[in-house]
């Protein structure tokens, strides 16, 4: 659920249900509850986004509840000479406020780094649809460095 309070910020709050299916273990639940604000200033061509998201999280794996922030900065400028395609960058990180009996650790959890283009039909169309190249960071006892190409559509 989200309110504006204004045309630049809005309020949510929700819940996620995510099941997990590891390449190693068991399939497992995650339950979340979420809490965030997003600004949607512009700086000269570019359309900004700025979201900071607090999260509840519980695992039928363990007792503990984990709270993580993550802060997300997104941009988006319509190319000029196809205002049908757009050029967005984003860079969101994760971290996580206490450690928990089921894995979480305190501090830096991952970072997602996006850059790509974006096709809208209209200008005024509510549906879109973003495709590029995803950089994933996962700080585990091993880090992990995943190479995606992403391709999101919104509705």
């Amino acid at each position: 659920m989200g309110y504006a309070l204004n045309d630049l910020h809005t309020i949510w709050a929700g819940y996620g249900w995510i099941k997990t299916a590891p390449v190693f273990g068991n399939n497992f639940d995650e339950h979340r509850l979420w809490q965030q604000w997003t600004a949607t200033p512009k700086l000269g061509d570019w359309k900004m986004l700025h979201r900071s998201r607090f999260e509840q999280r519980w695992l039928e794996t363990g007792d503990d509840v984990g709270l993580r922030w993550r802060q997300l900065l997104r941009g988006q400028r319509v190319l000029r000479s196809h205002p049908e395609l757009s050029f967005v960058l984003w860079d969101e990180v994760f971290f996580n406020l206490n450690d928990t009996d089921w894995g979480a650790n305190s501090g830096l959890d991952q970072n997602r780094a996006f850059m790509g283009f974006g096709f809208k039909r209209s200008p005024h169309s509510r549906i879109r649809t973003e495709i590029g190249y995803l950089n994933q960071f996962l700080n585990r006892p091993e880090d992990g460095l995943n190479h995606i190409l992403s391709v999101n559509f919104f509705f």
